[in-house]
């Protein structure tokens, strides 16, 4: 796979400071949007183990800025600006799980769940075909635990449907609905709300996806109802 909506300098520095013996993943959404050929500045990468020493590592090589994203998740954080005034986040986390496979079938979506080792790009690690379900413009999650694992992935899956004309498959759907936020106690937090990405502009309007999402900023709270689409 070609890197050329990423900026190489930084892979190479993030390698050039990492024991060739420590395997290293670009996963997630940067994945996704180099298949679209889509630019990102937010890389997320995995690592075994020690994610939060290794970002610290990083920061140091390339002049940044680091903290520590979740401790309890060994995920760490570094924010640089390079010489041509561009900002990038790098997101390095430890496994999530026994191996690689195991993190990616825990995740949210199948099109979020797709890795690709940085020392031999050649080749996409993909174990639940979401490199497929984004060609095929469809929505799918991981797992059918994958919303009872976090709700909040209820939302993530709106705004992706909305974001990239996602269609989503029925048993995706159902879950979705099973699942609706609105029936979740105590689910979201004024922190969690500061942690939500923007939500599309449009995304009320998006009925063909069944999706509706209403935000209330004064009341801090968010509900998402899942209605069948149109026929």
């Amino acid at each position: 796979m070609s890197f050329d909506k990423l900026n190489s300098q930084i892979l190479d520095q993030i390698l050039a400071v990492l024991p060739a013996d420590i395997p290293i993943y670009l996963v997630g959404g940067a994945v996704r949007d180099l298949l679209l050929n889509r630019l990102t500045h937010d890389l997320d990468f995995l690592v075994p183990e020690n994610a939060i020493q290794i970002s610290r590592t990083v920061a140091n090589s390339l002049s940044g800025g680091v903290y520590a994203l979740d401790p309890q998740r060994d995920t760490g954080r570094v924010i640089i600006t390079t010489q041509a005034n561009e900002r990038y986040f790098l997101d390095f986390a430890s496994f999530r799980g026994v191996d690689l496979e195991s993190d990616l079938r825990n995740r949210d979506f199948t099109i979020n769940a797709i890795a690709l080792d940085i020392r031999e790009p050649e080749s996409l690690i993909d174990p639940l075909g979401g490199a497929r379900d984004l060609q095929n413009k469809q929505l799918r999650l991981c797992s059918p635990a994958s919303i009872e694992n976090d709700p909040l992935r209820i939302l993530r899956g709106a705004r992706l449907a909305s974001e990239f004309d996602l269609r989503i498959l029925p048993e995706t759907r159902h879950k979705l609905r099973q699942n609706d936020l609105a029936s979740q106690s105590g689910v979201l937090t004024d922190q969690s709300l500061c942690a939500l990405p923007p939500q599309p502009a449009d995304l009320p309007r998006r009925a063909r996806h069944g999706i509706y999402v209403e935000h209330s900023a004064v009341q801090h709270s968010m509900h998402l109802m899942i209605r069948a689409p149109k026929r």
